[in-house]
C-alpha cells in the first residue's frame, strides 16, 4: 500500500489523505501506527511531516525528543487509553524489524545522520527503562528478552555490549538463577535462559565481544538495591567460567589494542562529534575495566599500557608518541586521534584516570602476573599501589605527562599548564627519592620504615594526580597547596633530625592532612587515608592524638557536651583525673 500512493501524480494529497483515516490525523499511539509512519517518511521523505505529524519533533520519528513517546508506544503502555493494550500476544512486533533496520540496515550511517538517536540511547530508555524496568510486568519482560534475543542478531561486534544495562544485567540474573535452583519452569524464566544462554553463546563465539561483554558487566557491580553476593556475581560466574578460562594475557592485549584503535579512529560510521565522543569514552571505560579486573590475566605491561594511554590523552595534545617508546601499544606508535579530541573527551580521560589511578592505589596487582601468589610476588604494604617492580602507579601517571610535555611538537592542554609544570618539577624529584628511599629500608630489612615512606609515596602522589587532572579549577588549587607540606613532612621524616619543641612534628602535620581529607566527600580519599595512617600509628603523639580525638567527637555530634553545652568528661579524662588524684593523696 505503501509503495502505491507515489504512483499517483497527486501523491502528497493522497498522503494526507491517508494520514488523516490511517493515522487519525498524526496521533500515533500503537506500534501499528508507528511502523506505518516510519515506513511512510523513509518512502517520501520531502513530504512536509512536521504538519502531518505535528506531535513528533525532529527530522526523524527515533529523533531523541521523542524518546517518551516511543517508549510508551514500543512498550504498548499507555497512562491515557490503556485500553489500547488490553490484550497481550507471546510475539515481538514486527516494528521493531524497521528498527533495527533503521540502526544495522544497509543506511545505517545515514539514518542516524538524518536525526535518529543513538541505538544506544533507544535501549536505555525502551529496554532498560521500559521492559527490563523494575516495576515492569512479566509481559513485557517476556518481550524484552524476546528483544535481546531479536537485537543479538542485528547488532554487530562492537555493539553487543551496548545491550548489558543495569535492568537488563539484573533481569537476565534472576533466570540464570532460577535456573541454577531449579525453578526455571514458567514460560518467562525458559525464555530469560534462553536469552542468556544466547548471549554466553555469542560472547564463547567471538573473544573481543566476549571481553567487551564482560567488562561492561564488570561496570554493573554496584547496582541500586544491590545486597552483598546477590545475582550479578551468578551472571558474572557464568561469564567467567565459560569465557575467562579460555583467554590469556596476549587476548586481554590484543583486545585493548582494539579499543585504543577505536578512541583514535572511531570510524566513518560513527557520525556526529556527541556520537564520537561517547564511542571513545566507552573504549576508555571498557579499557581501565579491564586494567583493574581481578578476574582477568592482567599483566603489569597491560596496567602500565593502559594508564599511560588515558593520561597522555587527558593531558597531551598533537601525538601518542611518549617516553620509552609508546603511550598506548607500540602498533599505535604515532597514530594521530581522528578526528581531534574534544574538551569533553579530555575531560572524561581526566576523571576517568583520577578514579583508575584511586583504586590502583589501594590494590596489588601482584599475583596476577604468570599466576603467581601474593606472597611469591611480595606480601603486605610495599606490594600495594605499584608495579612489581615497584614503580608506583600514580607516579607513573605524572611522569608520562611530564616525559611527553618535553618531546618536540607536543603541548600540555592541561587547564593551568604554568601552574601544573610547576607542580611536575617540585613532586616528581621527591616521588623518586622516596622510591629509592622505600627500596633502601626494604633491602636493610627495615620494613616499618620502607612501609611509611611508601604510604607517604601513595598519598602524595595521588594528590599530586588530583592536582594535576581534577577538572574543577577550585579543587585542583585545593590539592595543590597540600602538596608542598607533603614534600615538607617527608623531608623532615627522612632527615631523622629532631624538631624544635615549638614546631609540629611530621606526623602531627601528617594527621592533620589527613583528617582534612577523611571530611571530603571522596570514597577514594577516605580509604587511601586509612591506609596511609596505619604506618604511622606507633609514632602517634599526644597533639595528634587529641586532633583525631576532636575529629570523633565532632562525628558524633557532639558528644562531649551536654544538652545545656556544657562539658562532659569522658570516660579517659576521669580516670586520668582519679589516677592524679591517687598520688596525690599517696604523696
Amino acid at each position: 500500500m505503501v509503495p502505491a500512493l507515489g504512483q499517483f501524480a497527486f501523491r502528497d494529497e493522497l498522503i494526507t489523505m491517508f494520514v488523516a483515516v490511517a493515522l487519525d490525523e498524526g496521533a500515533i499511539e500503537t506500534p501499528d501506527e508507528l511502523l506505518l509512519a516510519m515506513r511512510l517518511r523513509a518512502a517520501y521523505p520531502s513530504y512536509d511531516w512536521s504538519s502531518a505529524l505535528p506531535q513528533w519533533q525532529g527530522r526523524h520519528m527515533l529523533a531523541a525528543r521523542n524518546g517518551k513517546r516511543l517508549a510508551a508506544i514500543l512498550c504498548e503502555t499507555s497512562s491515557d487509553k490503556p485500553a489500547l493494550f488490553s490484550s497481550w500476544h507471546p510475539q515481538l512486533h514486527s516494528v521493531w524489524d524497521e528498527v533495527f533496520s533503521v540502526y544495522f540496515g544497509a543506511g545505517a550511517g545515514k539514518e542516524t545522520s538524518a536525526g535518529a538517536m543513538e541505538f544506544s540511547t533507544l535501549w536505555e530508555r525502551v529496554a532498560d527503562g521500559g521492559l527490563f524496568a523494575g516495576n515492569a510486568s512479566q509481559f513485557r519482560r517476556y518481550w524484552g528478552y524476546l528483544l535481546l534475543e531479536r537485537a543479538l542478531e542485528h547488532v554487530g561486534e562492537d555493539a553487543i555490549a551496548t545491550l548489558i544495562t543495569p535492568n537488563v544485567v539484573r533481569a537476565l540474573t534472576e533466570q540464570v538463577a532460577s535456573a541454577s535452583g531449579g525453578s526455571g519452569k514458567s514460560p518467562l524464566s525458559k525464555v530469560g535462559q534462553r536469552a542468556a544462554e544466547r548471549l554466553v553463546a555469542a560472547c564463547e563465539g567471538n573473544t573481543k565481544v566476549g571481553l567487551a561483554v564482560l567488562t561492561q558487566l564488570l561496570g554493573q557491580q554496584k547496582l541500586a538495591g544491590q545486597a552483598a553476593g546477590s545475582a550479578p556475581p551468578t551472571l558474572r560466574a557464568l561469564l567467567t567460567g565459560r569465557i575467562v578460562a579460555t583467554l590469556d594475557s596476549e587476548a586481554i592485549f590484543r583486545y585493548v589494542c582494539d579499543l585504543q584503535q577505536m578512541f583514535l579512529e572511531p570510524g566513518t560510521t560513527v557520525q556526529g562529534a556527541r556520537a564520537v565522543d561517547k564511542q571513545r569514552a566507552w573504549a576508555v571505560d571498557q579499557m581501565v575495566r579491564v586494567a583493574r579486573a581481578a578476574q582477568l590475566p592482567v599483566t603489569d605491561a597491560l596496567t602500565t599500557d593502559v594508564l599511560r594511554f588515558v593520561a597522555v590523552h587527558a593531558s597531551l595534545q598533537r601525538t601518542t608518541t611518549v617516553g620509552g617508546g609508546a603511550c598506548g601499544v607500540a602498533a599505535l606508535d604515532g597514530t594521530m586521534p581522528t578526528p581531534a579530541l574534544s574538551q569533553t573527551t579530555r575531560d572524561h580521560c581526566s576523571s576517568t584516570l583520577v578514579a583508575f589511578v584511586g583504586d590502583l592505589s589501594r590494590i596489588s596487582t601482584h599475583g596476577r602476573n604468570e599466576g603467581q601468589s601474593d606472597d611469591a610476588a611480595g606480601s603486605g604494604r610495599l606490594a600495594i599501589g605499584c608495579s612489581r617492580e615497584g614503580l608506583v602507579w600514580s607516579t607513573l601517571a605524572l611522569q608520562t605527562v611530564a616525559e611527553g610535555a618535553k618531546r618536540k611538537k607536543v603541548s600540555m592542554v592541561l587547564p593551568g599548564n604554568d601552574e601544573v609544570q610547576v607542580l611536575l618539577e617540585q613532586t616528581l624529584p621527591v616521588l623518586r627519592r622516596m622510591a629509592k628511599r622505600t627500596r633502601e629500608h626494604a633491602e636493610a630489612g627495615q620494613t616499618e620504615a620502607a612501609q611509611r615512606v611508601r604510604a607517604l609515596e601513595l598519598l602524595l602522589g595521588t594528590v599530586s594526580v588530583l592536582a594535576v587532572f581534577s577538572t574543577e579549577p577550585a579543587t585542583r588549587a585545593e590539592y595543590a597547596e597540600v602538596v608542598p607540606e607533603l614534600c615538607e613532612c617527608f623531608a623532615r621524616l627522612d632527615s631523622g633530625e629532631e624538631v624544635a619543641e615549638d614546631e609540629p612534628q611530621p606526623v602531627e602535620v601528617l594527621t592533620e592532612i589527613l583528617i582534612s581529607f577523611l571530611t571530603k566527600d571522596s570514597l577514594m580519599l577516605r580509604k587511601l587515608c586509612e591506609q596511609v595512617f596505619a604506618p604511622f600509628t606507633t609514632l602517634v603523639t599526644a597533639a595528634a592524638l587529641d586532633s583525631i580525638i576532636g575529629v570523633l567527637r565532632a562525628q558524633e555530634g557532639g558528644e562531649g557536651e551536654d544538652a545545656d553545652g556544657a562539658a562532659v568528661e569522658t570516660q579517659m579524662e576521669v580516670s586520668d583525673v582519679e589516677d592524679s588524684e591517687g598520688s596525690g593523696s599517696e604523696a
